[in-house]
C-alpha cells in the first residue's frame, strides 16, 4: 500500500509540473467517457428495450417482392380487403 501512495504522489507532482498536459488528458478522458455513455444509451434504448406497445413481439414487417423483375420493393397492388384477410389469418396463427 505504501508504494501506491508513492506512485500517486509522483503522478500528481509530475502533472503539477505540466498543467497543459494534465488539462488535455482530463478533457480527452471526459470526452471519451461521455461519448461512450451516449452511444451506449442510444443503443440500449433502440436495440435492447422492447417496444412500448402491448404484444410488441407480434409486430412483423411486410415486404413486397416483384416476381417479374426479381427484385424487392415491387408494386404494392394489395387492396384493403387483402390486408383485412391477412390480418385475420395472422391473428388466428398467432
Amino acid at each position: 500500500m505504501g508504494t501506491l501512495g508513492q506512485d500517486l504522489r509522483y503522478a500528481l507532482r509530475n502533472l503539477g509540473k505540466t498543467p497543459g498536459f494534465a488539462i488535455v488528458a482530463m478533457i480527452t478522458l471526459a470526452l471519451g467517457i461521455g461519448a461512450s455513455t451516449a452511444i451506449f444509451s442510444v443503443i440500449d434504448n433502440i436495440l435492447m428495450e422492447p417496444f412500448p406497445y402491448p404484444d410488441a413481439q407480434r409486430f412483423m414487417s411486410v415486404l413486397i417482392h416483384d416476381t417479374e423483375r426479381s427484385e424487392p420493393g415491387g408494386r404494392g397492388s394489395a387492396d384493403r380487403s387483402f390486408w383485412i384477410m391477412w390480418s385475420r389469418i395472422m391473428c388466428l396463427t398467432g
